[in-house]
């Protein structure tokens, strides 16, 4: 019992280290100067997939393929200014 305590304590202290550097790079990202491009590559996706959404409502799933194909291409290019990559 004597040397729970402590090995608790320790796991606690090593898991609010990591909870806080995890909030760093969050931050980090979240505050890169890519800003501006993050955000319309997130408007385009969100434009895309409205339209895939319409089309799906609107007609059969197969009829809705280029609809989709823009949407994923949009998905990628949306993660990719997310981690930082350069697109194309």
């Amino acid at each position: 019992m004597k040397i729970l305590l402590p090995v608790a304590a320790m796991l606690l202290f090593a898991s609010i280290l990591c909870a806080c550097s995890g909030i760093e790079r969050l931050d980090d990202i979240v505050l890169s100067p890519d800003t501006a491009a993050q955000e319309q590559a997130r408007r385009q996706y969100e434009q895309s997939a409205a339209d895939y959404r319409e089309c799906l409502a609107a007609s059969p799933a197969n009829a809705c393929d280029g609809q989709r194909r823009i949407m994923e291409a949009d998905e990628r290019r949306l993660s990719a200014a997310v981690l930082g990559l350069k697109t194309e």
